[in-house]
Formats: C-alpha cells, structure tokens, sequence
C-alpha cells in the first residue's frame, strides 16, 4: 500500500504539471481520475497532494490571469474525482470519519502509534531523524546541501519565482516542508505515514544539482558516483521494519524470553503468539527477527489479535475474560505493552 501511495502521490504531481495550471482539458480530466485513484489508494491522499495543488495552482495564477477555460478544466476535474470517489466514500463514511479522527487526534489517550507529542523535542524531530535514517545518511546529507543550493539560487533570482521551473521547485519544497509540519503535529506517528516525501527529496537533490552551473560532463560524473556511492549507504524504507531500535529498548528480547520461558513451563511444544501492534519498533516482523537471532524455536508468532493463540501482546491492553495478564512493560513511546495468557479451561 505505501509504494501505490507514493506512486499516486508522484503521477498526481507530474499530470498536474502536465496540466498546466488546468489550461489542458486532457491531464485535467487524468488529473481527477487520478486524485479520485489515490482517494481510493488512502484516504489521507487530499492531505498529503491537495494543499500543495493550491500553492502552485496560486504561483501559477500569480504569473497569469485566471481564465473561464481553466475553470471549466477544473470542474470537469473534479467531477471525474468525486465520481470515482464519493461511491466507495457514501458506503464507508462512518469509519472513514472515525478514522480520520483517531489519525488527527493530539489526545494521547486515544493514541495507538503515537510516539513522541508534537510539543516536545522529539516530537518535532521523529519524522527528521526518520529521514535521516530511512533515506540514509548519505542521501539526507546531500538532500540538505540541495535544498541549500535551491534557496540560494532562488533568493538570487527572486524576481524569476513565477517561472514554470522555480514554480515546480517551490512546490515540491511546499510539498516537503508541508508534509513534515502537518504529520508533526498529528498525534499518531509512524514512518509510513510521510513515505510520499522520500522520492521527492530525491528529486530535490537533483534539481539542487542541476541547479549548479557546471559543465555537461561534471555534472553527469558527479550524478552518476553519487549514485555509486549512495547504494552502499542506501538503506531503504521497505527495510525500516528490520532495523535495530537504535538506543531504545523495546523489551522484544524480554518478552521473547518471558513467553518462552512460560510456555515451556507449560509443557507447550509451540506456543501461538498474536501481536497487536505495528508500530516500526514493534511489530510482527521484528518478534520474528528476535525470535530467530536468539535460537527460540518454541514461539509461533502471527500479526493479528484473536482468542486462538495461547498468548497475546497488545499494546495498552484491552479486555477478555478468556485471557489474563501475564507481565506487562513500559514501552519507549509511553505506551504499556500487556502480555496476556490464554486460561484454559
């Protein structure tokens, strides 16, 4: 679902450039189809495209007048939009509405992937140190020297702003900076939820590049080394899942060990483990990993939460006569992880 959401995202910007500012009554009609498209890929898709659609759409306007064929374009956009959107919309509103709610919440009380609050340090740093880890230091590294090289060349040639390509740059700046404020803010947290901006800082880096005025054959070395050099560095968001928690501990280990331990007790040849959680750090892929780096063959673990398995690991709990409470531990995100123990009968 992220790689279709951050191919939406991308084609939503390149047919909207395509478009020229809905004076091609062709990409604008692609345009709506798209967007409706990436409504259905994920409902935050208006979130994430929609505001910056607005800045370029008023850059643009700002270099030429607004015309009655653009605003026909326009319509006709998104009319195709709310077509291929509203009828899946009408049958699931109630949830999507809920769930957009539970998504925007700053209550901590409701909070079920959040982790540092947007008002503190961490919090305005998690999708930062995020990209720098994600993207590799490498890239991030030049993604901040690009962005550098951009804002010096505009503010150099800050009568030119309204240009078709400083108007794209700006965007995709807009897009970025956006991105990050907005997701910083929400109380929920997690990496997937920004992984639309990675391309484009990828795309930063090479119009910072290309912004330089160097020669044909310089640049096109230097593109190509960096390319080179950036893949053994390169980390990979599809593998964000698999990392060490850096400094923190999650307590995986100590779970692990506790439910073995137990079930073995038990005279439990394999004990069936559900984990109701996805956060980065805790999830199902990383009990796996510990499971498998410690030697602890005697845990089956799944992703999901249900009365089958013999024992449950459920972030801030939740209430089941047919289970009890084992241990629970505190995790770095504040949260309490609760292992609960099937009772048998």
């Amino acid at each position: 679902l992220d790689f279709s959401f951050i191919s939406m995202t991308l084609l939503g910007i390149a047919i909207f450039i395509n478009s020229e500012n809905f004076n091609n009554r062709k990409y604008s009609i692609t345009f709506g189809i798209v967007f409706g498209l990436g409504m259905l890929t994920r409902i935050n898709y208006f979130l994430i495209l929609g505001p910056t659609i607005l800045f370029m759409i008023l850059l643009y306007s700002l270099k030429l007048k607004w015309s009655l064929n653009q605003t026909k374009n326009l319509i006709f956009s998104a009319l195709f939009a709310f077509f291929i959107f509203f009828q899946w919309f009408f049958r699931h509103s109630v949830g999507v509405l809920n769930y957009l709610h539970n998504q925007a919440t700053l209550d901590w009380s409701v909070i079920e992937e959040g982790n540092p609050v947007w008002n503190s340090f961490d919090g305005i740093a998690y999708y930062i140190k995020g990209s720098y880890i994600v993207f590799s230091k490498f890239y991030f590294i030049l993604f901040l020297l690009s962005m550098l090289i951009i804002l010096i060349y505009l503010y150099k040639n800050k009568n030119k702003l309204i240009e078709e390509k400083n108007i794209i740059t700006l965007g995709l700046l807009f897009f970025f900076i956006f991105s990050w404020i907005v997701f910083t803010y929400l109380g929920n947290k997690d990496l997937r939820f920004i992984s639309s901006i990675y391309p484009v800082m990828g795309i930063i880096i090479a119009i910072g590049f290309y912004t330089l005025n160097l020669d044909d054959k310089i640049r096109f070395t230097l593109i190509i080394s960096i390319i080179i050099f950036g893949l053994f560095s390169l980390n990979g968001a599809t593998n964000q899942y698999l990392r060490d928690p850096l400094n923190e501990d999650w307590k995986i280990e100590k779970i692990l060990f506790l439910i073995s331990q137990d079930s073995e007790n038990d005279n439990l040849s394999v004990a069936t483990v559900g984990i109701d959680s996805d956060l980065e750090y805790f999830n199902q892929v990383n009990f796996q990993m510990y499971a498998y780096s410690n030697d602890i063959k005697n845990l089956k673990i799944n992703f999901e939460r249900s009365d089958y398995y013999d024992y449950l690991i459920i972030r801030n709990g939740f209430s089941d006569n047919s289970y009890r409470i084992l241990d629970e531990f505190k995790l770095p995100d504040r949260s309490i992880a609760k292992i609960y123990k099937k009772i048998e009968k």
